[in-house]
């Protein structure tokens, strides 16, 4: 039989090569990476076909200058086409797909191996230590951290890092896993990790290969802590007397002003309702109506724009709003800042006395905060926006008795969330004071029975507004908080 025609092998392919060293722009509608950050290494064009793993290996090495070492278990062939992608990325996705990893020593040299054959040279390295500072956070709640970090690798898995930033194997990063034939070698709980609690240190011990990126992981963790400075205006309005000027307005309805996190108005909607008599007031000169209180008010509201800070302000000149307190504190985030405004009121508590007996113990003063009191709990978004936790509980003495003073209390709760600068408004806490008002002709009014005749009396209802106007501010590092 004539021997079967014998194809010559084909020669392996060349790898068609177009280097890019510029990385182009992303377009907006690409695609996010995998990667917290983009590869900033040289991008290529490049395609296999059958080509041996260790020439795929080598042209990255020609390609990028650096020195890569094959490990005894790199075998196998790579068919890819890679347009246009970092050359770290596309190496690091080829040896995924293959089984196999790749870590760069201090030096720069990449070595390419198993994942077994690299946990066992992670495991046979000598372990060395370093000292770490910590500035911001404390040492001591690092360290728990850093230990979960130390341990969290599986048995005969390395904990070998990609190249350059190289994402973990496609699967969702989990090493493959170890030949059961063979024993397992531990890399993990070598580690260890001591607190200098009076110099706030710590004292990191690992593997060579391993350490720098547990030092890399303090970096990212010892961050400063973002302060918040939080001024609060206090102001008193007396609504009765802006009613009696033709104006209501509302700073506590959803439709008009925000109440709940992330349920805001939009800017342009106005919350101060004009009544009638307030344009009235413009034109008519025998209405009885303050024209400067008026023309103020309506230019700051109709025709200025609406601006509650103006709007207050202008209350203000015309008398009908009082700032009761401005405090202001600083603190950090996610920690509650309590600032008060009133005075403290002392009073005797007697013990009751059983009749027929001697008092035994004597008064006890006691000593009860009257005023104010507004916590706040700012949070600093990644946006740089202020989410606050604002509590506000005003107390107001209404009478002393043997017993204690009696206290009325008015409370309001609000989650706001501001951009940094801008003002939250805190309403609703109100005061109604009724009182009896006589009046009539001197002396005649006062005689018995027929005074009524010469008098009258009429019930006078006044109502004042509390509203508590906060505004956090974002210290950044080295800026002077001023108060």
């Amino acid at each position: 039989a004539p021997a079967p025609a014998v194809e010559p092998a084909a020669p392996a392919p060349t790898p068609v090569v177009e280097p890019v060293r510029e990385a182009p722009r992303l377009e907006a509608a690409a695609p996010r990476a995998a990667f917290a950050v983009q590869s900033q290494q040289p991008r290529i064009n490049v395609e296999f076909v059958d080509t041996p793993i260790r020439e795929v290996i080598g042209f990255f090495s020609t390609f990028s200058g650096r020195t890569i070492i094959t490990g005894s278990s790199v075998t196998g062939s790579v068919t890819a086409n890679i347009p246009g992608q970092p050359w770290d990325i596309a190496l690091s996705k080829i040896l995924q797909a293959n089984g196999l990893s790749a870590v760069e020593d201090s030096t720069g040299i990449i070595t390419i191996d198993s994942y077994k054959n690299l946990a066992a040279r992670v495991a046979a390295e000598p372990l060395v230590s370093r000292v770490v500072p910590v500035n911001y956070a404390k040492a001591s709640e690092l360290a728990v951290t850093l230990r979960q970090i130390i341990a969290a690798c599986s048995s005969g898995a390395a904990g070998a890092a990609p190249a350059d930033g190289a994402a973990p194997p496609a699967d969702g990063g989990a090493a493959p896993a170890a030949d059961p034939a063979q024993p397992a070698t531990n890399t993990c709980g070598r580690g260890t990790v001591a607190v200098e609690e009076k110099t706030n240190t710590l004292i990191i011990t690992e593997s060579v290969s391993r350490l720098p990126e547990i030092v890399e992981y303090v970096r990212d963790l010892d961050k400063r802590t973002p302060q918040v400075a939080i001024r609060a205006k206090i102001i008193a309005v007396d609504r009765t007397a802006t009613e009696e000027l033709g104006l209501s307005y509302d700073v506590g309805s959803t439709g008009t002003y925000w109440n709940t996190l992330g349920s805001r108005g939009t800017q342009g909607e106005f919350q101060v309702d004009l009544g009638g008599d307030a344009f009235a007031g413009v034109a008519n000169a025998n209405r009885l109506f303050s024209s400067t209180a008026a023309l103020s008010l309506i230019f700051n509201t109709a025709i200025n724009g609406y601006n509650f800070t103006a709007f207050v302000d202008a209350l203000r000149s015309e008398e009908l709003s009082d700032v009761q307190a401005e405090p202001s504190t600083t603190t950090i985030d996610n920690r509650k800042a309590t600032l008060f405004a009133g005075n403290e009121i002392s009073f005797l508590l007697t013990p009751p006395v059983p009749a027929g007996q001697i008092q035994a113990v004597a008064p006890q003063i006691s000593r009860l905060k009257v005023g104010i009191s507004l916590e706040v709990t700012p949070h600093v978004t990644a946006n740089r926006q202020i989410a606050m936790d604002i509590s506000a509980t005003q107390q107001a003495l209404l009478n002393t008795t043997e017993a204690g003073p009696n206290i009325s209390e008015r409370a309001a709760t609000n989650q706001v969330l501001v951009a940094d600068g801008e003002t939250a408004v805190i309403a609703g806490l109100t005061q109604t004071q009724v009182t009896k008002l006589r009046t009539g002709i001197p002396w005649l009014m006062d005689v018995p029975y027929i005074g009524r005749l010469f008098s009258q009396t009429r019930t006078v209802e006044r109502k004042q507004d509390l509203l508590i106007l906060v505004t956090p501010h974002i210290v950044d590092e080295g800026e002077i908080v001023r108060r």
